[in-house]
């Protein structure tokens, strides 16, 4: 056994090259801490030493002294007397007792029955509170007195209208817009179509004619959805009276059945050649 002159716990627990751990360390520092004592007075000069500022490297043997009670006693799993219930307990529960909302958590109650009815006369009497009313007028700003809210009475939201210098609705002319190229002919036959069923009974017929005879504002569509084809006018007067430039039928009382003997192959006994 080494004697040891002076101190007797002079080599213990030494900051050198001894294998130590690092427990051992913080112990002796909540020592020094409390009673103002320490059993290794070497280590302690040692660390005073290192601790002043100099301007040279200082050789650093042993990690730094870190306080291990934030790390192992106060996390955010401890458990607290008033609830007895952590993050981990409530998003790791087992699977057939697990929430499958994911938005809703286990409510706390955080007091009493007594608690609970002060809480619940609180907000009873929160609701029961009228509605403040509009600043006073000596609280009020020349910026807010400027952009007042408008009167949206009467408009229709998500619409472009166009008006005229003096507010009114713009009357658009189909005729117009077809003929100068600005409207296609689907577009100012629903137009025309539209302008109509807004009119009222009184209006006067517009008679000119337009569009291969055909007067735009005449134009009585069923569906402004539908297209416009050949065959559309010959359905709607149900008179097939004749066949459409440029086509072929096998009858004339339904143009729809049209001959395809152009499509068929040559080696198929139904097509039939006809010599032009």
């Amino acid at each position: 056994m080494t004697e040891h002159v002076g101190n007797p716990f002079i080599a213990y627990n030494n900051t050198g090259n001894v294998a130590t751990l690092l427990g051992n360390w913080q112990e002796e520092t909540v020592l020094k801490a409390v009673t103002g004592t320490s059993r290794n007075k070497a280590a302690v000069l040692q660390k005073q030493a290192a601790a002043q500022p100099t301007v040279f490297a200082v050789r650093q043997d042993a990690a730094a002294d870190e306080l291990t009670h934030s790390r192992v006693v106060e996390h955010t799993e401890q458990l607290l007397p008033a609830e007895w219930i952590t993050h981990n307990t409530v998003n790791f529960q087992p699977p057939a007792a697990r929430i499958l909302d994911l938005a809703s958590y286990p409510k706390v109650k955080q007091g009493g029955p007594r608690a609970e009815q002060e809480l619940r006369q609180l907000l009873l009497q929160a609701a029961a509170e009228p509605v403040p009313g509009a600043p006073a007028a000596s609280m009020e700003i020349t910026h807010r007195a400027e952009f007042q809210p408008h009167n949206m009475q009467g408009l229709q939201f998500g619409a472009r209208v166009m008006r005229t210098q003096d507010g009114a609705p713009v009357t658009r002319d189909a005729t117009f817009l077809a003929e100068a190229g600005i409207l296609g002919s689907t577009a100012a036959h629903r137009l025309a179509a539209a302008q109509q069923e807004s009119s009222s009974t009184g209006r006067r017929s517009v008679s000119s004619d337009s569009w291969g005879g055909s007067s735009l504002h005449k134009c009585q569509c069923v569906d402004p959805a539908l297209p416009v084809t050949l065959y559309t006018e010959a359905a709607a007067k149900n008179t097939f009276a004749g066949t459409f430039y440029g086509t072929t039928t096998m009858s004339k009382m339904a143009p729809m059945n049209r001959n395809d003997t152009f499509t068929k192959l040559m080696s198929d006994i139904n097509k039939a050649t006809y010599d032009q």
